[in-house]
Parts: C-alpha cells; sequence; structure tokens
C-alpha cells in the first residue's frame, strides 16, 4: 500500500498495453516517469513519446519492457 494511505483509499491501477515489434530508434523521447502502487507490488512507469507520431499517441511503458526495447 502506498505510504500515507489507510485500507479505504482508492488505489491506482494501469494497463500495459504490449508493444509488438517495436525497436528503440521508434522512441522520440520519454516524457515522464511515475511509481505506480497496485494491491499486490509497485511499478515504475514511463510515458514514451513516438518518432512521427503526435502527443495523443504517447504511451506508457513499463521499466521491464522499455529495457528489452532498447
Amino acid at each position: 500500500m502506498p505510504p500515507n494511505s489507510s485500507p479505504g483509499d482508492p488505489i491506482e491501477t494501469f494497463t500495459l498495453f504490449i508493444l509488438i515489434s517495436t525497436q528503440k530508434d521508434n522512441i522520440n523521447a520519454i516524457l515522464d516517469e511515475q511509481v505506480v502502487f497496485t494491491r499486490y507490488c509497485k511499478a515504475q512507469l514511463f510515458l514514451l513519446c513516438w518518432v512521427g507520431k503526435p502527443n495523443l499517441y504517447c504511451t506508457w511503458i513499463a521499466r521491464d519492457t522499455l529495457q528489452q526495447m532498447i
């Protein structure tokens, strides 16, 4: 559970999108980073901006997925 939270507080959840055939040269920039707590663990996420795509298509990617891409 996140620090300074009580049992009745909502827990932020997230959905990870699996990217197929993504290469490191398709990443334009890492725009943001955050740590998300779930009921069972915490995950470090990165907001990626893709080459040739508008910001509307920026994607949150887990650290493990990002490490596999680069």
